[in-house]
């Protein structure tokens, strides 16, 4: 059996966090809209567990939390797409932003995590 380092350990408390603060931004701060859904903050959350967190402990804590998020508010139907749009948006945002820092070399880091955002949000 192989022991769990301290590294591992981090990164799972942080992904339980994110995905917490995921739930809580797009469950208590929503805005409703004409089609039915609603506008929230929890994609904010969604793009910064994939940039802090990379591709893999992103993408379990965009989903997750977004996923719990449709389960609490009773859009039981929604729930697994969710988890699988979220955990895009953040994977995406994650590797653009990742791809255009190679390109900036250190320069307009925040010009190029506006720009994954946007196009992540676009899925």
């Amino acid at each position: 059996m192989k022991k769990t380092t301290h590294t591992q350990i981090l990164k799972m408390v942080m992904t339980a966090l994110f995905a917490a603060l995921t739930f809580v931004a797009t469950y208590i701060i929503r805005i409703p809209t004409v089609t039915g859904g609603y506008i929230h903050l929890g994609d904010c959350f969604v793009l910064l567990s994939g940039w802090m967190l990379g591709p893999v402990y992103g993408v379990l804590a965009a989903g997750i939390g977004s996923m719990l998020t449709d389960i609490a508010a009773g859009y039981f139907a929604w729930a697994p797409a969710t988890l699988l749009i979220k955990g895009l948006v953040a994977l995406i945002g994650w590797g653009l932003y990742a791809a255009l820092a190679k390109l900036l070399r250190g320069g307009w880091k925040i010009a190029g995590r506006v720009a994954a955002a946007v196009a992540a949000e676009l899925l």
